[in-house]
């Protein structure tokens, strides 16, 4: 499921068993308008590492475990919450600074502006997509004025803030923004998990998916060198070669003229590119259009 979906529902049911109350799967998955078998899953998988005790079918926690919740859980949290890398470290010391509510934290952390799909139409749209992904059950949906059929949905993939279902169109992974996805409905017809798809979908930095791809090459001033060395501003960049002049030759590879346009575009003149010559041709025909 969504990671950010996921998490906000393991948090609550973690605060559920850390309170010392009793859950049924039946009941949460009535909550959070998911199956049963997913409630299940975060039981039994997610949320393994709890001391949690099942009698009558309900789920509790350990007596001698309420309110007593380790650093141990909050990695294991951070980890399946997709947060993990966000810090520098979740060491014993780290975690007990920033969740030391006793005095004056010397960490903020400001959000990214993330695409709004809290009101009732897209959460029962992510229940639907989460049901079918984990059924393996072909969906039918509009999107973009077109009908698509037999869509075999893998994931759903926040990228930069915005929701994307990946999933196989005869044959090829595709992306499609979710809030732009309308009438969806789920077929009776199955498909088997290709392992090699799932890898994909993991191995790729963004959601852009070929095996066709053209290689960039960029040069970038050195008075902008320093937010490129800091952390990666361009899909899959490698800094190849550190000028004598303080700028950089900068590489990529992509699958689509638009991953990368973007980017340079809101760069200028600090990057500018030297192959291939149509991507450069295409860039001087944006800008000219723009200007004229």
């Amino acid at each position: 499921m969504a990671d950010i979906k996921l998490a906000e529902r393991l948090a609550e049911i973690i605060g559920m068993l850390n309170n010392g109350e009793s859950i049924c799967t039946t009941s949460l998955a009535e909550r959070f308008s998911t199956s049963e078998r997913t409630i299940q899953r975060d039981i039994t998988q997610r949320l393994s590492f709890l001391s949690l005790i099942k009698s009558d079918n309900l789920w509790k926690m350990d007596t001698q475990s309420i309110g007593k919740l380790s650093h141990k859980v909050i990695q294991n949290f951070a980890a399946i919450s997709g947060i993990r890398e966000l810090f520098p470290t979740l060491d014993d010391n780290f975690l007990k600074s920033i969740m030391d509510v006793e005095s004056e934290s010397a960490f903020l952390v400001k959000p990214h502006n993330y695409e709004s799909l809290t009101d009732q139409a897209s959460k029962q749209l992510f229940s639907k997509l989460e049901k079918s992904i984990n059924a393996t059950q072909c969906i039918h949906f509009y999107y973009k004025a077109k009908d698509y059929q037999n869509i075999q949905p893998y994931k759903l993939i926040n990228y930069k803030g915005i929701w994307y279902l990946a999933g196989v169109d005869n044959g090829k992974l595709k992306t499609f923004s979710v809030s732009k996805m309308s009438s969806v409905w789920e077929t009776q017809e199955g498909f088997k998990r290709n392992t090699s798809i799932d890898k994909k979908i993991v191995d790729e930095e963004t959601i852009w998916f070929s095996d066709e791809k053209l290689e960039v090459v960029l040069k970038v001033s050195a008075d902008v060198a320093d937010y490129f060395t800091r952390r990666h501003l361009i899909p899959e960049q490698e800094i190849t070669k550190t000028c004598d002049d303080g700028s950089l030759i900068v590489t990529t590879t992509v699958a689509n003229e638009q991953q990368i346009l973007p980017i340079i575009k809101y760069w200028i003149p600090h990057v500018k590119v030297i192959s291939p010559t149509i991507l450069e041709k295409r860039l001087r025909e944006d800008i000219k259009g723009y200007l004229e």
